[in-house]
């Protein structure tokens, strides 16, 4: 362990952890580059999307509440602050409750699910001025998990103009948290392996 200033404090981390991040900053930079040829969302991206990230479905049931919620309010501002508070608290409480039984692995398992729905959501981001995806959605009677409407959102706070480049950073940010957590995964598991070793 190794000591660096943050905030004006000395903080203990680890080589791998700042090894781990420098991957995942690499990683993140190299995808996120070329985000803008997938717009609005390319088959290769939903591959990507279908295949991997099973966790979607677990995205689906905290998505599906600002439809509840908005059923309720008939408040998309309200519905879309709730659902997005929802959502924070929830990871929050997971890694809280990860954190307090010292799981590094649980901890890396939310900031995976995190990134995984970021990386879906960073699309509609993107979109939000034309809402192409939300048209073809739409069309088959389904507005899916993260799908979004952020056209009104984002003009509502005058940002709708930079959605695309708010979509990168959002993909830029998905990649590094997948990136970051499966890193550290790894060498979290080479290092019990390696412990596991007889002398």
């Amino acid at each position: 362990m190794s000591g660096y200033r943050l905030l004006g404090r000395s903080v203990a981390v680890a080589w791998p952890v700042v090894a781990c991040a420098g991957l995942a900053t690499l990683t993140a930079l190299v995808n996120a580059w070329g985000f803008r040829s997938h717009l609005p969302m390319s088959e290769a991206m939903a591959s990507v999307q279908r295949k991997w990230f099973l966790l979607d479905y677990c995205s689906a049931v905290l998505f599906m509440g600002e439809n509840v919620i908005l059923g309720i309010t008939g408040d998309e501002v309200f519905a879309f602050s709730c659902v997005l508070g929802t959502e924070l608290a929830v990871f929050l409480a997971l890694m809280r409750h990860f954190w307090r039984q010292g799981s590094r692995g649980g901890m890396l398992f939310v900031l995976f699910w995190l990134g995984t729905m970021m990386f879906g959501e960073a699309f509609y981001i993107a979109d939000a001025r034309d809402s192409t995806i939300l048209a073809i959605l739409r069309e088959g009677g389904f507005s899916g998990p993260g799908g979004r409407d952020w056209g009104e959102k984002l003009a509502a706070v005058g940002l709708r103009d930079y959605c695309v480049g708010l979509g990168q950073i959002e993909f830029f940010m998905a990649w590094w948290l997948m990136a970051f957590s499966v890193s550290c995964g790894v060498w979290l598991l080479w290092r019990w392996a390696w412990a596991q070793v007889p002398e």
